[in-house]
């Protein structure tokens, strides 16, 4: 049974795992500048996809549950007026239980609100916030 071109790299890669990663940390090292201008690229295209990827790390570090959130859902997200102002200007994605506290990083644990909002109501579940800035009572 031959194998698809595919199926061979795949095994390829499996068998050479240690060999490929030294040899791209290697290839990263001596091409920092070809790095810097790619990633920045990248961050210029997408700040959402940005925004995300560095919630997910905090997450990660902070060793809290994280799902697969899918970009439909963030782009569904961003297209929200704010929950707070109802503003849709400048929309940020904020966790409702912070991952600070245990939140998780998920679909479910997620909310639009505008950067001023998100900005204020820092490390405070909404209604921690609410209360604090007297617009729940």
């Amino acid at each position: 049974m031959t194998m698809t071109r595919q199926e061979y790299l795949v095994e390829y890669r499996k068998k050479n795992k240690e060999r490929l990663n030294a040899y791209h940390q290697e290839w990263v090292s001596n091409n920092r500048d070809k790095v810097r201008v790619a990633a920045k690229k990248f961050i210029d295209a997408n700040p959402e996809k940005n925004a995300l990827k560095s919630q997910l790390r905090r997450a990660r570090l902070r060793k809290v549950d994280c799902f697969l959130i899918l970009d439909k859902e963030i782009k569904y997200l961003y297209r929200q007026n704010c929950l707070v102002c109802n503003s849709n200007k400048d929309i940020t994605i904020d966790h409702r239980i912070p991952i600070s506290r245990g939140g998780r990083h998920s679909i479910g644990n997620l909310q639009p609100l505008c950067k001023a909002c998100n900005s204020s109501k820092k490390d405070k579940t909404i209604m921690e916030w609410r209360i604090a800035c007297g617009t729940f009572l």
